[in-house]
């Protein structure tokens, strides 16, 4: 600021006159008087705005419509926000201005979720109403353990993702669709993981192996609740009825229809794919089934601390 300038080789140069403070900052005299009466009065806050119109934006001045239209369509890019501008209000700027213009109104470019079409949210939000009055009280008590189930099938393929690089990388494909199935379950508590695997299907003798996997894990004398989805091979009469025989004894929770986004196993699944398989070729079968049974074999003591944070009971609402 030219006036701060002005002010200070004033007060660090007690030896200059008026004239050469005034040749030296490029001021006229009367304007470094005016400047040493502010100070002066002590009006600091005056010396300090600049007292300069400056014209506001087009864009800024129409941002709460802008906005509300931003919001409404969520724009994939830039560009369709400038021809956004230009079709309905008639303003027509640069990508560098239109981007700078969204960085003001606090846009980031975010990575969009999803949601199943069906999802119902009001089923879900009771489904979680009445698992936090009953279910999750006895849990937090340390009566009873929660655990989440489902399967993932891992098909052998290319497991492309982003990555920084200077020029595109190219991924190599594995040949093939051959695939390998895990069903697991973890506890929402412990986070402690219980998985079977094979290369063949699930069904509904694999979750009854996984039932009677999990009571001998936490013993006949523990009560356990199971969420699972709505699955053929889980929501059939022959796995309510081995899960409800005396010797297993664990009570199934069955989620709402179309609600990945209640199933915490869904985040161990992705954590998985994220850490052994993106941006990873597998040349073999041999090498790709491998990897996935090592990293559920390992999973509970290797990760532990990654599934703390990550298997919490917060849910993703819609």
């Amino acid at each position: 600021m030219k006036k701060c300038r002005a002010i200070y080789t004033l007060m660090t140069e007690p030896d200059f006159t008026y004239d050469k403070i005034c040749e030296l900052c490029d001021c006229s005299r009367n304007s470094l008087r005016n400047w040493v009466n502010e100070i002066n009065s002590g009006s600091i806050c005056r010396f300090l705005s600049e007292h300069m119109y400056k014209r506001q934006s087009v864009m800024m001045i129409k941002r709460d419509e802008i906005d509300a239209k931003i919001e409404e369509v969520a724009p994939p890019n830039a560009q369709y926000v400038r021809e956004l501008l230009a079709k309905d209000f008639q303003i027509d700027r640069s990508l560098t201005q239109v981007r700078h213009f969204l960085h003001q109104c606090g846009y980031k470019f975010i990575r969009m979720g999803h949601v199943p079409g069906k999802a119902d949210p009001e089923a879900q939000e009771t489904w979680l109403k009445e698992m936090e009055e009953t279910v999750f009280l006895q849990v937090n008590d340390g009566k009873a353990h929660l655990l989440f189930s489902d399967a993932c099938h891992f098909v052998l393929g290319a497991f492309v993702t982003n990555a920084w690089c200077k020029t595109r990388k190219f991924l190599k494909s594995g040949a093939g669709r051959n695939r390998i199935n895990v069903l697991g379950s973890v506890d929402a508590t412990s986070k402690d993981f219980t998985h079977i695997e094979n290369t063949t299907y699930i069904d509904a003798n694999v979750v009854k192996d996984l039932l009677k996997k999990i009571r001998e894990k936490y013993g006949p004398g523990e009560k356990i609740y199971m969420v699972m989805d709505n699955a053929r091979y889980q929501h059939c009469q022959a796995v309510e009825d081995y899960a409800k025989s005396p010797e297993i004894n664990i009570q199934i929770i069955f989620l709402p229809s179309y609600s990945p986004n209640l199933n915490i196993i869904e985040r161990v699944w992705r954590f998985a794919k994220k850490t052994i398989l993106y941006g990873k070729y597998f040349p073999t079968v041999k090498e790709f089934h491998e990897t996935i049974r090592s990293f559920f074999s390992e999973l509970n003591c290797k990760y532990q601390k990654n599934l703390e944070s990550l298997l919490t009971l917060n849910f993703q609402r819609f």
